[in-house]
């Protein structure tokens, strides 16, 4: 069940982007604010923003570092490539983007959020695609395993006020499953209303089982019992197993 969490909607696609799409930018709805190509700056001030952003979305620990000076040359192919990201959500050719921030956030690698985010608040504020490209880059963050950078995504889109797919929000449990900061993202999903799906409820009990909270992956079990999410079989034989497992140990 967990190898089917990263199929669940944003699925890999390894073509390269053809980038002649730009050709087509005259036919989308132009949004309200322009693209500048101004340098990317932050201050002081900035830096308490994002302590606040982050610990209201209670993920105060993440701090991310300050966003780096992009080269104007740079700066300039990262906007076309987020102007080209911004083209392919409008058009719901949602593989191709997915394989274009996935390549943007393999060559940006860790600690890379501030940046990014900046970019995207300079930029791009106010875009009709706005929603699918910000929850589609912090789905490809968790997807690489760089939590601090979904979660400082996450913190932005709050701010925001863009909501997260729970297909995100389920990669992200999934990659915090030995931690207590799991409960921080449920408890995010449920504030935000976000529909939850089986994935949700199974990650949790797997996430109690892993980390030995065999009594409370029960308790949570019982409570969902009857909820529209509903459970998978998986869930009851992940704990079931834990058991058989527990049971082993101490009769040897």
């Amino acid at each position: 069940m967990l190898k089917k969490l990263h199929q669940c909607q944003w699925n890999i696609y390894k073509p390269p982007v053809h980038f002649q799409i730009l050709s087509s930018l005259l036919l989308f709805s132009k949004p309200s604010s322009s693209v500048s190509a101004a340098m990317l700056h932050h201050n002081q001030d900035q830096d308490q923003d994002q302590d606040h952003q982050l610990r209201t979305f209670a993920f105060g620990r993440f701090v991310g570092p300050r966003p780096r000076l992009y080269p104007p040359a740079e700066l300039d192919r990262k906007i076309s490539q987020f102007l080209l990201s911004h083209v392919l959500a409008g058009k719901k050719s949602f593989k191709d983007l997915h394989s274009l921030i996935c390549q943007i956030v393999q060559h940006e690698g860790p600690a890379s959020a501030p940046s990014i985010c900046e970019l995207l608040l300079s930029n791009f504020q106010g875009w009709d695609s706005n929603i699918v490209v910000w929850d589609m880059l912090a789905f490809a963050y968790s997807k690489f395993e760089l939590v601090q950078d979904a979660l400082f995504v996450l913190a932005k889109m709050k701010d925001l006020n863009l909501r997260a797919s729970i297909q995100t929000y389920n990669s992200l449990l999934y990659n915090l499953r030995h931690t207590d900061i799991m409960w921080d993202v449920h408890n995010e999903i449920k504030d935000s209303r976000t529909p939850e799906n089986e994935y949700t409820n199974s990650i949790l009990i797997h996430g109690l089982c892993e980390q030995s909270r065999l009594q409370d992956a029960v308790s949570f079990l019982q409570i969902s019992e009857g909820k529209d999410t509903g459970l998978s079989v998986v869930s009851f034989n992940t704990i079931m197993t834990r058991f058989h497992g527990r049971s082993l140990r101490v009769q040897k």
